[in-house]
Formats: C-alpha cells, sequence, structure tokens
C-alpha cells in the first residue's frame, strides 16, 4: 500500500517536471521568436539587406581567407590577400565580348518604339554631383570587394 503511494507521489513529480519543462521550452521558444521579430523590424530601418536575407530565409555564406596561394605564392599579409582576391575576381567577371552586329533574330526587339518619346531619357545622362556621389559613397558597407567601377567602399 505504501509503495502505492509512493509510485503516485513519483509519477506525479515526473509529470509536473515534465510540464515545467515544456513550460521553459515555450518560453524559451516565445522568447526567441520577439528576438527574431524585434530584429527584423530593426533591420527593416537600418538594415534592408540583413531584412531581406532574413525574410527570404536564404542560407548565408562567410569565406573567412587568412591566406592565399598566388602563382605558388603564399600570401598572408591581409591587406595584400584582399588586393589579390580583388584581383582574381576582375578577372573572372571580366566582361564577355558581344555581337558587333545584332543577330536578325533580336533586331527587332532592340528597334525603336514609335511610342517612346526622343528626349523620354535625355535627363540621364546629367552629371552626379560630388555631394551626391560623397552621399552614396559614404552609406556602402566598409571591407567589401571593390566591383567593376574599382572603387572600394573605404574612401
Amino acid at each position: 500500500m505504501k509503495s502505492d503511494v509512493i509510485l503516485k507521489h513519483l509519477l506525479s513529480v515526473r509529470r509536473d517536471y515534465r510540464r515545467s519543462k515544456m513550460f521553459e521550452s515555450r518560453l524559451a521558444k516565445e522568447a526567441s521568436i520577439r528576438i527574431a521579430i524585434e530584429k527584423r523590424m530593426e533591420n527593416f530601418c537600418s538594415n534592408k539587406g540583413g531584412m531581406i536575407r532574413s525574410v527570404l530565409e536564404r542560407p548565408f555564406y562567410k569565406m573567412v581567407l587568412d591566406h592565399l596561394v598566388v602563382n605558388d605564392e603564399l600570401v598572408l599579409e591581409p591587406k595584400k590577400i584582399k588586393s589579390s582576391v580583388d584581383k582574381i575576381m576582375k578577372e573572372w567577371t571580366r566582361k564577355c565580348s558581344v555581337y558587333s552586329v545584332l543577330p536578325d533574330l533580336w533586331a527587332c526587339q532592340y528597334a525603336p518604339l514609335d511610342y517612346v518619346w526622343d528626349n523620354a531619357f535625355s535627363g540621364i545622362m546629367y552629371a552626379v554631383s560630388i555631394g551626391k556621389l560623397l552621399s552614396v559613397v559614404g552609406g556602402l558597407p566598409d571591407g567589401k570587394t571593390a566591383g567593376l567601377s574599382s572603387i572600394p567602399n573605404e574612401l
């Protein structure tokens, strides 16, 4: 009889323990959801790229280069690694050759359209002011590889 009471008590303690663990797990999950929502809202205002990555749930790959072998030479200095990677990427993504004469198949696609005004894009080639250029470049993140323009973000 006494063993039945002890068994019931142990089962009750076990049930209460499992419930408390489930409750803690639910609280932790709700907290992580709340943190993710806050981070997404913060990214919406200050880090649009991070917000889009978060919404699309794309995997993020990061490469850390602490050394590089270029032409059988070991490069260890971080600035030389960055400049070597920049050079390699520029060569790798160089412009491909394009047709000097458009094939007949595509000529009609690129013919002038009657319903587009001749001056529709006249303002597109206005000179960019230095202030506007500095404003745009100043908003770019540091530590990124220079693109085709060869202008690094660290100005």
